[in-house]
């Protein structure tokens, strides 16, 4: 009887998050701006990638050492209500033993760009914030996740890293029993098949001629949600040394970086990238999420 009350909270409180997630969307879809012929910041990302690691961070958030999965949700500054609501529904201890038990440790990724007291006190409350020094704007979510994945590979080698945006729901309990080995070069996700790059510089996926000619993009996951092992962090992060970058942070990290480190993606049964409202689905499979929007 306490589980299924415990399971009912748990689904208010994501219909509840559903809804708040859904105007965010809506705000931000509203508050993308886009430039003629824009080109990425190729000056910007040639400084993240050859300064310090832990130079890049305004906060960092508290990481357990057994902590076993890293958990980057993307967020932004002003982003308070959806951070809260996450932190009381999947991320929270008492809806998931990972959490509970420390062997998964999800922190907010954000940029710069709102009061710093503000975040400042929330970080103190919660100690899961790594704010970094990139402008926090929608093309620059590439720059944003080059910052946290250096520093993660600087201070936490040996641990896998889920990257999540804040528009999806999670069960964590069903990810650590799907790791496999750390050392090999492995991406779980959903898997978009021989893409194209889009060429409308007003689309917020815009990728230029100039910087990526191809047809096709290499074959890469879905951004809500992916999983790397740490070998595949590793060889992500060699392999974006000496290459030009575009500002579509799924198709760069695991589709051109991930196919020039020789790393595999695996395309997973139980993960969407939409809305799968199947109980039987959501029981039978490992991971379940939910994409609000779609």
């Amino acid at each position: 009887m306490v589980g299924l009350k415990l399971y009912n909270n748990l689904m208010q409180r994501i219909l509840m998050l559903r809804d708040l997630i859904l105007r965010s969307i809506q705000k931000q879809m509203c508050s993308k701006t886009t430039v003629e012929g824009r080109l990425p910041n190729q000056t910007l990302y040639s400084d993240l990638l050859n300064c310090n690691p832990n130079s890049l961070n305004l906060t960092s958030p508290t990481i357990p050492v057994e902590t076993k999965v890293i958990v980057i949700v993307c967020s932004k500054p002003d982003d308070i209500e959806t951070r809260m609501t996450i932190r009381q529904t999947w991320a929270n201890p008492l809806f998931s033993k990972a959490v509970k038990n420390k062997l998964v440790s999800a922190f907010f990724l954000i940029g710069a760009g709102l009061n710093k007291d503000v975040i400042d006190n929330e970080q103190q409350s919660f100690s899961d914030i790594l704010q970094v020094k990139v402008y926090d704007t929608y093309s620059n979510l590439v720059y944003k996740l080059l910052a946290a994945y250096r520093w993660i590979n600087s201070n936490y080698p040996e641990k896998f890293v889920l990257k999540i945006d804040s528009d999806v729901v999670v069960l964590l309990d069903k990810i650590v029993g799907r790791l496999g080995s750390g050392r090999k070069r492995t991406i779980q996700c959903f898997v978009h098949k021989s893409p194209q790059p889009i060429r409308n510089s007003e689309s917020p996926w815009y990728i230029p001629e100039t910087v990526y000619p191809e047809r096709f993009l290499p074959d890469y996951c879905s951004g809500p949600l992916y999983l790397l092992t740490p070998a595949a962090l590793q060889a992500i992060l060699e392999a974006s040394q000496d290459a030009m970058v575009f500002e579509v942070e799924d198709a760069f990290f695991t589709g051109l970086l991930a196919k020039k480190g020789l790393v595999e993606l695996r395309r997973e049964a139980g993960i969407w990238n939409h809305w799968v409202g199947n109980t039987e689905l959501c029981n039978k499979f490992h991971v379940f999420i939910i994409k609000a929007g779609n």
